[in-house]
């Protein structure tokens, strides 16, 4: 509760708690973790790492965020999905897996990576993309632009 309300020392809070945090770290907060019931061990960042302001973690597995990474706002990474007990498990079943930010990779704002996703070493993903599959060191992923949508009008029908 404590990382939601701050506005400076989470990287003792962090460390406190079980997380292997890095010299040298800028982190914003507020920080939102999930699923740490066993204190915050799954949560390794490195040195140099800066973390923007609203950043969701989902602790069920590791995540390993590398030295002289950027997240920016709002990002998420999750490493679990289904196992809700709802109808769609039946269709995506429970999974659990790491999440890994490379060194020097670069996540713009509102980024979700999804279960077992690595970014690689200088990677970088652009605003507002949902990552479901690995990101290549030195590549990048963006999203399209969105835009507004062309309605038609009736007297223009026939």
């Amino acid at each position: 509760m404590e990382l939601r309300t701050m506005t400076s020392g989470h990287a003792g809070l962090l460390r406190a708690h079980g997380a292997a945090v890095g010299r040298g770290c800028s982190i914003a907060g507020p920080i939102h973790i999930a699923n740490a019931s066993g204190g915050f061990v799954n949560l390794v960042i490195g040195a140099r790492v800066r973390l923007g302001p609203d950043l969701h973690l989902d602790l069920t597995d590791s995540v390993t965020i590398g030295d002289n990474a950027t997240l920016d706002m709002r990002c998420t990474l999750v490493t679990h999905t289904g196992g809700g007990n709802w109808s769609a498990d039946a269709v995506r079943p429970l999974r659990v897996a790491p999440v890994i930010v490379g060194p020097g990779a670069s996540l713009a704002a509102d980024v979700t990576l999804l279960p077992g996703v690595t970014v690689g070493a200088g990677a970088k993903v652009g605003p507002r993309a949902l990552v479901g599959s690995d990101v290549g060191a030195g590549s990048g992923v963006v999203t399209p632009p969105s835009g507004p949508l062309i309605a038609r009008s009736r007297e223009g029908r026939r």
